[in-house]
């Protein structure tokens, strides 16, 4: 079974027809319409549906974006089946901003699923249990650890980073550029963080390598200047520039200025068998130099002052990427997002039923192996719950599925929900064919009739 979608839709909300408390109007009340499936925007649809929705659906909720094209604004005699007296045409400029945004790229209006990157929290996998949805058109960042166990990212997010809080025994955090079904074992229940980059983010600059300066001057205290020296920038940590002194530097050298982009400068004795010190700042008199270090125990014992043939400069070397990485990332942290929390949450992200892991599930008698297949945006899960041993099932799984603890013996508990449902509906197909008389039938039920639990599909 699939769903696909189109036209002004804002989302379209597929009914699980599990067990649970329904309103009058058939929807799950509170955590029951967290087993509902869900399509935004412009998503297009779900090419294949997953397991708990497949001959599952009892109806859909549709919530439609402002409308576009040609609107009729009066009918004759306000009746919507008469021809229309006046109507105007709604272009993209018309919407409100709520639902449009004028992107970086050419000043035209673009709806946000497009210019935005927004993205949907799922209690259970296959995008199913909308939990709260988070958007930016730059970069920003949401703390907040719950159970999560799928992720819906629009087209406009150019990438998500998911921080991973170790409750399973391994930190690994994972960028995604994609919607995932399912979620990698390590990370569910266990996302403390997630950073959202969209296309139009600014690009934070990193830190520039910088040359080596030194300035020599015959005099002490930096008097009499005789030569500036440069490096080049460093290609990498540890390169260095040798440059000789000029005729004047080399026999009338007293002090030197070594400027900021320099981690240190070595200088070279004219004399054979002399001491080659390195200093890492300025020197306002090289006749009181010591440095125990590079063998030279005072300025008595040579005449460094008047006597430096050349310099290795050693530039201060910056790691560009990691230096734009580092700045990328305070944006990111400095930019709190607000998310929008599903009001059917009644006591919105602090639900016990969202308390994310503290640890490790216990290895007990529900088991799972499960993949994900890529048919379509994120693909959907294939699981495949057993109770027992681990190695009873693991014959079922084959090499290309991983067999993991099913935390809460929450895909059995799916899979016998799904199974005694459709017992309940192959019982009442046979009631209905051994009916000589129709009686009130699913197409004539009122709404009183959806008060309190049922267990039946429409």
């Amino acid at each position: 079974m699939s769903v696909k979608a189109f036209g002004n839709c804002r989302s379209v909300e597929m009914v699980d027809n599990d067990n649970g408390v329904l309103d009058k109007h058939g929807m799950g009340v509170g955590s029951y319409r967290w087993e509902n499936g869900m399509i935004w925007y412009d998503q297009g649809g779900i090419p294949v549906l997953p397991w708990d929705l497949q001959s599952d659906v009892r109806g859909v909720f549709i919530r439609a974006l402002p409308p576009r094209g040609y609107v009729c604004q009066k009918y004759i005699d306000d009746d919507e089946n008469k021809d229309c007296l006046v109507g105007k045409i709604v272009k993209k400029e018309d919407l409100p901003q709520e639902w449009v945004t004028t992107p970086w790229t050419d000043g035209k209006p673009e709806l946000k699923w497009h210019s935005t990157c927004m993205v949907f929290t799922y209690r259970h996998p296959d995008f199913i249990g909308f939990i709260y949805e988070m958007q930016t058109d730059d970069q920003g960042s949401f703390t907040k650890k719950l159970d999560v166990e799928s992720i819906q990212l629009s087209p406009g997010c150019k990438m998500v980073k998911l921080h991973d809080d170790d409750w399973s025994g391994s930190q690994d955090n994972m960028e995604i550029y994609g919607s995932l079904a399912l979620l990698d074992y390590d990370l569910r229940a266990d996302i403390k963080q997630y950073d959202l980059f969209a296309y139009g983010m600014k690009y934070a600059k990193p830190d520039p390598n910088n040359q080596c300066q030194i300035e020599i001057f015959c005099g002490a205290h930096y008097a009499s200047p005789r030569q500036t020296i440069w490096s080049d920038k460093p290609a990498y940590k540890g390169e260095y520039f040798y440059h000789a002194a000029n005729s004047a530097a080399r026999n009338c050298v007293r002090s030197i200025k070594v400027h900021e982009g320099c981690e240190k400068v070595l200088l070279i004795d004219d004399d054979s068998g002399g001491c080659n010190p390195y200093i890492y700042k300025n020197h306002p008199d090289l006749n009181y130099f010591h440095t125990y270090a590079s063998g030279c125990a005072d300025s008595s014992s040579d005449d460094l002052e008047d006597d430096i043939s050349g310099y290795y400069l050693f530039p201060k070397y910056v790691d560009e990427v990691a230096s734009q990485l580092k700045k990328q990332q305070a944006l990111v942290d400095n930019n709190k997002l607000t998310p929008n929390v599903n009001p059917e949450i009644t006591q919105g992200l602090n639900d016990p039923k969202l308390a994310p892991k503290t640890q490790a599930p216990a290895q007990g008698q529900c088991w799972m192996c499960e993949t994900v297949d890529m048919e379509g945006p994120g693909g959907y899960t294939d699981e495949t719950c057993w109770r027992g041993t681990k190695q009873q099932g693991e014959a079922k799984c084959g090499k290309l599925k991983k067999t993991v603890s099913d935390i809460n013996c929450r895909c059995n508990n799916w899979m016998d929900q799904d199974a005694k449902t459709k017992q309940e509906d192959e019982a009442y197909k046979k009631e209905v064919a051994a009916m000589t008389t129709m009686k009130k039938g699913r197409a004539t039920f009122q709404p009183e009739d959806f008060e309190g639990p049922v267990n039946s599909r429409l």
